[in-house]
């Protein structure tokens, strides 16, 4: 199946599944008030950090390996076996923490619902993942999204039937989304197993665990520090600004989801090509489609991201309510965020393609770190005190940073040319049109779904076709 065949599967797919979930999330969002759905998200992203944490950025390697080309069932297992090894830890962890210390953690969090938001966590991100990884391995990416389509509108409709009933809180959120997820990990390796998966050559663990160590050993110190960002941003907004801060944060960052639906869908499907490429020795193909992938990428991001910039009162008001109108400014920052970091995840993907994990190391170390100092100055009462929207400043500062730091180390790399100026001008024209289009549609004052349709059908979605049929164009040459 082509680079781009499989690009529109996962992108048709990804587009119906954050409609499913963004469906969920507002109704989430409306049904918990921002209270209790701030408690949520600061337990689900407390998680995840840990999660991150503990695999040491050995998800990368499993990814960059299996691309290259097929491995043995005892490769597999070994893997497998070290994930479950991380739950294990985060878990005793968790149990035997008790105290002040727990408190600084979890605040007033129930330890039994902190430990199924775990094990929800690890199903959702780490066994799913790397399932999804084998199927993109053996280029079977229409199985595995086909399936997570399924669940999405499966998710709906449990959520959606516990609103209902007027049954609905944080524990049953995450068991709902355990049992689905460890029904998805099940019924997906059942899918694959018709397919050529493995190799038969020897496995020697000692040797496993130096592609491992070598691949993973400077992403180590990068796991603590990404922990210690993500922990400190949510940690701030919880204790300086509150629930309902963090519920503020957490509808913006959804929502600014759905730009990075065209990074998402990319992003596997480039790793692999030039992963292939580079051990192919091909370095003329993984130059077009850094070139290619990147340029159209930051175009179609950046118009997405200028058009909901400008449309986001109307879109808190007509999706949050009234109740959520105090998210106005950290929201409109937060719509800016996917253009740099949309360009980052790509950068991102090809140092570990190309296994540049130490040049990744280095740059986003340095980046988190200014992030670290930025965060605690605008958010704390030691610095500037100006709540969530210090996070979502914080956020672009250092996303412009590491997208153009990464960018510059990738065209030495490949060592080609490549126009840095065409950003400041693509992103100039996008922002005249989506503003214009705003103060037309605003002076016509047309209800918020004509709007949306309007603005999607004969701006967006034309910009977006002329795109795609561009890359497939030019990656076919």
């Amino acid at each position: 199946m082509t680079f781009t065949n499989r690009y529109l599967i996962t992108l048709v797919s990804n587009v119906i599944r954050a409609i499913s979930n963004f469906i969920v999330s507002v109704s989430v969002a409306r049904y918990l008030m921002p209270q209790a759905y701030g408690d949520y998200q600061y337990i689900l992203s407390i998680m995840t950090a840990m999660t991150v944490f503990a695999n040491l950025g050995t998800e990368k390697a499993y990814f960059t390996f299996i691309s290259q080309k097929l491995q043995s069932v005892k490769f597999h297992l070994f893997y497998f076996i070290w994930q479950f090894i991380q739950l294990v830890i985060i878990f005793v962890l968790i149990i035997l923490l008790n105290g002040d210390l727990y408190q600084i953690f979890f605040k007033d969090s129930e330890k039994i619902l902190v430990l199924i938001a775990l094990i929800t966590v690890f199903f959702v991100q780490n066994i799913q993942n790397s399932i999804n990884h084998i199927a993109e391995s053996i280029r079977k990416t229409h199985y595995a999204q086909g399936l997570s389509i399924f669940v999405a509108i499966f998710h709906i409709v449990v959520v959606m039937t516990f609103i209902y009933f007027d049954q609905l809180n944080i524990k049953i959120l995450f068991q709902i989304l355990l049992v689905e997820y460890i029904l998805y990990a099940l019924i997906l390796s059942f899918m694959l197993k018709k397919f050529t998966l493995f190799s038969n050559r020897p496995f020697n663990a000692r040797e496993v665990f130096n592609r491992f160590y070598d691949y993973s050993k400077s992403l180590f110190f990068l796991s603590f520090v990404t922990f210690l960002y993500t922990f400190i941003d949510r940690w701030l907004i919880q204790t300086y600004v509150g629930s309902e801060g963090q519920a503020f944060f957490a509808i913006s960052m959804k929502f600014s989801a759905l730009t990075m639906l065209v990074t998402s869908s990319v992003l596997k499907v480039f790793w692999k090509e030039i992963a292939e490429s580079l051990e192919n020795q091909d370095i003329e193909k993984s130059k077009k489609y850094f070139k290619k992938v990147s340029k159209n990428l930051f175009i179609f991001t950046t118009l997405v991201s200028s058009v909901l910039f400008f449309f986001s009162d109307e879109i808190l008001k007509y999706f949050y309510t009234d109740i959520y109108l105090g998210a106005s400014l950290v929201f409109k920052l937060i719509m800016l965020y996917p253009i740099f970091q949309s360009m980052g995840q790509l950068y991102s993907s090809f140092c570990f393609a190309s296994s540049q994990t130490r040049l990744f190391t280095r740059v986003s170390c340095w980046s988190l770190g200014v992030g670290i100092f930025l965060a605690v100055f605008f958010v704390s009462d030691i610095g500037l005190g100006i709540g969530v929207e210090g996070i979502a400043i914080k956020f672009l500062v250092t996303g412009i940073l590491t997208s153009y730091i990464l960018e510059f180390y990738i065209v030495k790399y490949l060592k080609t040319d490549f126009d840095f100026m065409y950003k400041i001008k693509y992103a100039s024209l996008l922002f005249a049109v989506s503003y214009m289009l705003y103060e037309l549609q605003m002076l016509l004052k047309f209800p918020f779904l004509v709007q949306v349709a309007l603005v999607s059908f004969l701006y967006v979605l034309p910009v977006g076709i002329y795109l795609f049929r561009n890359l497939k164009k030019e990656l076919s040459l």
